[in-house]
C-alpha cells in the first residue's frame, strides 16, 4: 500500500509542476512588455528605459530610486505651464492590455490636463489625477490588433494642446496582458481602430485624387478654345 501511495505523491508533485510551467512563463512575458516599471535601476537623474521629454526649462524631471522605506518612483514639476512627460517605448504583441500606474498630484489645476499614463497616440490615456492626490492607481485597457503595434508609454502632466502647472509623481508602472476589459470600465481603446481613423481612410484618399483629377480634365477642357 505504501509503494501506491509514494507513487501517487510523484505524480501529483509532477502534475503541479506541470500545470504551474505556463505561469512562471507568462509571468516572465509580462515583465518584458515594460522595462523599470519600478524604477529600482539607472544611473544620475535617468531611470533605465525611461526619457525625459525636455521642453522649457522650468520643467523638472526628477527619479527617486526605492529606498528602505519607499518604492522608486519619477516626478514631474511644471514651475510653468507645460506639457511634462516621461516615455518609454515597447512593442505589444496582439491582445488586450491593462496599462497602468500608481499616480500622485500636487498642486495641478482642476480646469487643465492633469497627471495621467497614457500613450502617445492622442486620447488614449486613464483619467487624471487633479488638484492635490492621494496614490492611487491610473489605468485604461487597450486592444491591439493582429500584427501587434509598436506604442510609446507615456507618464504625462498637461497635453500640447492643453498645458498644466503642479506636480505629478508616478511608481509601480505596468503593462499586463489580460482576457479583456472589465465591464463598464472608463476607460478601454482599440488601437487599430484610432490610427485608422487618424491616418484616414485610403478609399477616401483615393476618391479626392480621382474627383482633383476630374476638376483639372474639367478646367483644361473649358480652357481650351472651342472646348465649350
Amino acid at each position: 500500500m505504501r509503494p501506491i501511495l509514494h507513487r501517487v505523491g510523484i505524480l501529483m508533485v509532477c502534475a503541479t509542476i506541470v500545470a504551474a510551467a505556463p505561469v512562471c512563463s507568462a509571468g516572465i512575458a509580462i515583465a518584458d512588455l515594460l522595462t523599470n516599471g519600478d524604477f529600482s535601476a539607472g544611473h544620475d537623474n535617468s531611470p533605465q528605459g525611461w526619457h525625459a521629454r525636455v521642453s522649457l526649462p522650468s520643467t523638472e524631471y526628477i527619479w527617486t530610486p526605492p529606498s528602505a522605506s519607499n518604492p522608486g518612483q519619477v516626478e514631474i514639476a511644471n514651475h510653468l505651464p507645460n506639457d511634462g512627460r516621461w516615455t518609454q517605448p515597447a512593442y505589444l504583441p496582439p491582445g488586450w492590455y491593462y496599462i497602468s500606474a500608481e499616480t500622485k498630484a500636487e498642486g495641478v489645476p482642476q480646469d487643465a490636463t492633469g497627471a495621467f499614463v497614457g500613450l502617445t497616440d492622442q486620447g488614449v490615456n486613464s483619467r487624471q489625477a487633479l488638484g492635490d492626490t492621494d496614490w492611487k492607481r491610473l489605468a485604461f485597457y487597450l486592444e491591439v490588433g493582429k500584427r501587434g503595434a509598436d506604442v510609446e508609454i507615456v507618464l504625462g502632466l498637461g497635453a500640447s494642446y492643453d498645458f498644466s502647472i503642479g506636480r505629478a509623481y508616478f511608481r509601480a508602472v505596468s503593462v499586463v496582458p489580460v482576457d479583456g476589459p472589465v465591464e463598464g470600465f472608463p476607460a478601454v481603446f482599440h488601437l487599430d481602430a484610432i490610427r485608422r481613423s487618424k491616418a484616414g481612410s485610403p478609399i477616401g484618399l483615393a476618391a479626392a485624387l480621382a474627383l482633383l483629377a476630374a476638376l483639372a480634365c474639367a478646367g483644361w477642357y473649358l480652357c481650351v478654345p472651342g472646348g465649350t
